[in-house]
């Protein structure tokens, strides 16, 4: 009876370290991720971010999340343009001015054959642009105002070297940060109607 009951101790004994073995292995065993869906389960989120690098999603998230590129730049392409502000009239003594830089410009683009002269014009149209804005918001001095309105008076005469002699005097005389937009094209709308013999009577 005795070896009966000890017979059973070396058994329990052994099972229960074969249990403890099996326990161990299986704790020290890594869990692997499931990589196919289990049915009636939730497929497992793949990690979004490693170290500052993001992970391409793959699976039926990649099937479903539309691309963001050409929605993003269609809807950029959909928002109108702002237009530029409406410019109000130049005042009435200051006029004549517009009108008569605006003229001869026309007439050189009507005779000039040169593609370059012709961008030229174009461009100094642009600056003119400039001097109009600070007449209409009485940014000139008077002395400024005086140069530009003799020079203007000698294009109407014809008188192309006389409007440049004023025009260097109107240099001289005036602030550099005040002139520098607009009087170098001036000149050379001068200097072109000069050229192309370009006269208003």
């Amino acid at each position: 009876m005795k070896i009966v009951v000890e017979d059973n101790k070396r058994c329990n004994i052994v099972m229960a370290k074969q249990q403890q073995q099996q326990q161990q292995s299986e704790a020290a065993k890594p869990v692997e991720p499931i990589m196919c869906p289990v049915p009636g389960g939730m497929m497992p989120e793949p990690p979004q971010q490693f170290m500052g690098f993001q992970h391409p999603q793959y699976g039926a998230e990649a099937i479903r999340s539309p691309p963001a590129g050409p929605t993003a730049a269609v809807g950029e392409a959909a928002v109108p343009a702002s237009e530029p502000p409406v410019k109000g009239p130049l005042p009435a003594e200051h006029q004549v001015i517009q009108d008569v830089l605006n003229e001869v410009r026309n007439r050189c683009l009507l005779v000039v054959q040169n593609q370059q002269m012709k961008q030229r014009l174009e461009e100094i149209g642009v600056k003119m642009e400039l001097l109009y804005d600070r007449l209409r918001m009485n940014q000139l001095s008077p002395a400024s105002v005086s140069g530009v309105h003799r020079i203007v008076s000698h294009v109407q005469s014809g008188d192309y070297r006389g409007a440049l002699t004023v025009h260097a005097e109107t240099i001289a005389k005036g602030s550099f940060s005040e002139l520098s937009c607009f009087m170098p094209p001036l000149k050379l709308l001068l200097q072109y109607c000069m050229q192309l013999q370009v006269f208003l009577q």
